[in-house]
């Protein structure tokens, strides 16, 4: 009998794990700093090419429109990193801003993934 409830202990604890988990990385601002922290580890740990999944196919870069490719030679990791704030974008709605000191990073959704498409030191202007 105290086996049985020690499974049934597991399995709720599992669900509701696995329930929270979903929640949790559904809201916007959640998904969006998961996004900047695997665009970042991966430029730290790996090689860049993991990032390049979530980057827009061109990426705005401090006014300057490149591919994907050309953001992933010319992006420098910041020096230090910083509490992040994550917000709606100002100009979309739909898109949310991720700001770290003074650089803000602009995602969009593509499907269930937030993709990196502007990254300047002033304010959002996508459209």
């Amino acid at each position: 009998m105290a086996g049985k409830i020690v499974i049934v202990a597991i399995f709720t604890v599992g669900i509701g794990a696995g329930l929270f988990a979903t929640i949790y990385w559904s809201r916007p601002q959640n998904a969006v700093a998961g996004s900047f922290t695997q665009i970042h580890t991966a430029f730290l740990r790996g090689p860049k090419e993991q990032a390049k999944r979530l980057l827009a196919p061109q990426v705005v870069m401090d006014r300057r429109p490149l591919t994907a490719d050309e953001f992933l030679a010319a992006y420098v990791l910041p020096p230090d990193a910083d509490t992040i704030e994550v917000t709606p974008c100002p100009s979309t709605p739909s898109h949310w801003v991720l700001r770290m000191k003074d650089r803000r990073y602009c995602f969009f959704r593509e499907g269930k993934t937030w993709k990196l498409h502007w990254v300047e030191s002033d304010v959002c202007r996508c459209r």
